[in-house]
């Protein structure tokens, strides 16, 4: 998870702590969740928009060069059309904040799908 604003990483992390099945990492800015992709796989990352050093639509390019299987959620306060579309073209979700834990979660499950053991 990737936010610069503590209170929305500590709540998503709160949600997503509900599946045992997660393990979670966590980073303030683009730039440190760009140099943790150098260092090791993820199968997901959920990128708030707009943050210090590299914004999430610029971070989600520089992490994909690392881990180029790596899926994307973006959560965002900003829905505008340009923004929308940018992200349906680089295969991204979107999710709207303030964020709840079933939008959040749905959003995981149907991103991840069969990684989950889901059908």
């Amino acid at each position: 998870m990737v936010d610069d604003e503590d209170l929305v990483r500590e709540l998503m992390a709160l949600y997503l702590k509900s599946d045992r099945r997660f393990l979670i990492d966590e980073a303030a800015d683009g730039f440190t969740a760009v140099s943790k992709t150098m260092m090791k796989d993820y199968n997901l990352a959920i990128l708030d928009i707009a943050m210090p050093h590299f914004n999430g639509l610029e971070a989600m390019k520089h992490m994909r060069i690392n881990c180029p299987n790596l899926k994307f959620i973006i959560v965002t306060g900003m829905m505008d059309k340009d923004l929308l579309r940018e992200c349906d073209s680089l295969g991204c979700r979107v999710i709207r904040k303030p964020i709840e834990k079933k939008t959040l979660l749905d959003a995981v499950y149907s991103t991840l799908g069969k990684e989950l053991g889901a059908a």
